[in-house]
């Protein structure tokens, strides 16, 4: 069992990371660690501390035409 309040992971699609990245850097305090996914999009993990705790990545391209961020 995990102690209250303890975030599990989570991951974010969105159109824009870098204002994601600086809304939860300011919020909660995250930091962001890059990884290439290929193709030119990165994934990125949010981390706090040297625990990483969830990720996000940009909805680009026409796959994800119509789809929400969610």
């Amino acid at each position: 069992m995990t102690q209250h309040g303890h975030f599990h992971w989570n991951e974010l699609m969105t159109r824009d990371a870098e204002k994601m990245k600086s809304f939860y850097a300011d919020a909660v305090g995250w930091t962001f660690d890059d990884m290439d996914m290929g193709n030119g999009q990165t994934y990125w993990i949010a981390m706090v501390g040297e625990t990483p705790v969830g990720g996000m990545f940009t909805m680009a391209g026409p796959d994800f035409d119509g789809v929400p961020e969610y």
